[in-house]
């Protein structure tokens, strides 16, 4: 099962620069749908590795058809995160970006600048409300659009402008930031992927941040401390197989011990149409038995 899963996914990733294997050990995961409409058809894989999710996605694009041009990657914009060069000339790729990213620093280093900080910061809580607006009326495509267009669209322009002027060396607050600190820094990651940063705003699919990935990672950091056959990669690879299963599961709202049991019950038709027997399509499965049953009755 070790050498099958390193076939298909990868396992020790060569260095980007220079020569020579990479040695640090990572946990990567890729979410994504079945269909864009349904939550429930959520797909969590998780992939313990030498090397990074840039690796990762690269090796699984290797297996997506030519045919599927259009491809939207989420996720914070770290170098780390990006695909093989090859894969661009391949696929249309486009990139968004997550909005906390760019608001993190200047929470961190608020007490350098409170009066910049804590402006930026309420831009940003300005598009959290934005969006929890969203979720209170119903999303649908028209009215994330619309609101997004007509609200989030102004926030973000402003805090583009207030950047800008920090890059620009304008005095702001009394305050004039070099460009080696932090602030600056801060201010440039803006700048430089406004784009990538505004993506979602166009695009009904996408949320503005990644945190769905992060929550689902941050159990690994318990593990550390906690999990002493992390240390082998078989041992590693059957925790990555579970919370795959888990979280898709979940994702699904099926309970993962009659999932499991549907699947190892129809073991031997799996191998013909593993799309038959996702924790997705097992839901609808449900789903279709349970309407059946109503009309009976």
């Amino acid at each position: 099962l070790i050498a099958k899963v390193a076939e298909v996914f990868g396992r020790v990733f060569n260095k980007k620069r220079g020569k020579g294997k990479k040695r640090s050990l990572n946990v990567s995961v890729v979410i994504g749908k079945s269909r864009a409409d349904d939550p429930r058809s959520y797909i969590f894989f998780f992939r313990t590795h030498l090397g990074t999710f840039g690796d990762l996605l690269t090796k699984m694009l290797e297996n997506r058809s030519p045919k599927k041009k259009a491809l939207t990657i989420l996720s914070d914009l770290a170098t780390t995160n990006l695909v093989s060069a090859r894969l661009y000339q391949k696929f249309n790729i486009t990139h968004a970006g997550c909005a906390p990213h760019a608001r993190r620093p200047f929470w961190r280093h608020k007490k350098k600048d409170e009066r910049l900080c804590y402006w930026m910061l309420s831009a940003f809580l300005i598009l959290e409300q934005i969006e929890d607006r969203i979720d209170e009326l119903g999303r649908t495509r028209d009215r994330v659009i619309r609101y997004r267009q007509r609200y989030g669209q102004k926030v973000w322009a402003a805090i583009l402008k207030r950047c800008q002027a920090v890059i620009r060396g304008e005095t702001l607050y009394g305050h004039y930031w070099p460009k080696t600190s932090d602030l600056y820094i801060a201010c440039q990651y803006v700048v430089n992927h406004y784009g990538e940063l505004t993506c979602y705003l166009a695009d009904p699919r996408l949320p503005s941040n990644n945190n769905l990935s992060e929550r689902v990672l941050r159990w690994d950091k318990i593990m550390q401390d906690a999990s002493k056959f992390r240390m082998t990669e078989a041992g590693r690879l059957h925790v990555d197989i579970l919370r795959t299963i888990v979280h898709t599961c979940s994702a699904a709202g099926v309970e993962i011990k009659d999932y499991l049991l549907f699947v190892f019950k129809n073991r031997a038709a799996i191998q013909d149409d593993a799309g038959q027997f996702t924790p997705y399509a097992y839901a609808l499965r449900l789903s279709a038995e349970r309407a059946e049953s109503l009309v009976s009755e």
